[in-house]
């Protein structure tokens, strides 16, 4: 997905057992889906460190249809 501004990219992080899905706002890390716990359990990790500004607006429906599309995209993807 990548419309206004929101790019997803599913990642092998060397820090996470399974596959992630990172949100991008404009080119700013906002958050990754991490399915360590099982893809019935994907947990949100927000990174507002990552961001270097104030604050950080985006727009909340293409926010949560950013999320939702990860997380699809991590379950088509899952690693036994």
């Amino acid at each position: 997905m990548n419309s206004s501004g929101i790019k997803i990219l599913l990642a092998s992080d060397s820090d996470y057992e399974q596959l992630t899905a990172d949100i991008y706002w404009n080119g700013d890390l906002v958050c990754k889906l991490n399915q360590d716990n099982g893809i019935s359990d994907i947990l949100l990790e927000i990174f507002p460190a990552a961001i270097h500004k104030d604050k950080l607006s985006v727009p909340l429906d293409q926010l949560l249809t950013a999320i939702q599309s990860a997380k699809e995209a991590l379950r088509s993807k899952v690693r036994v």
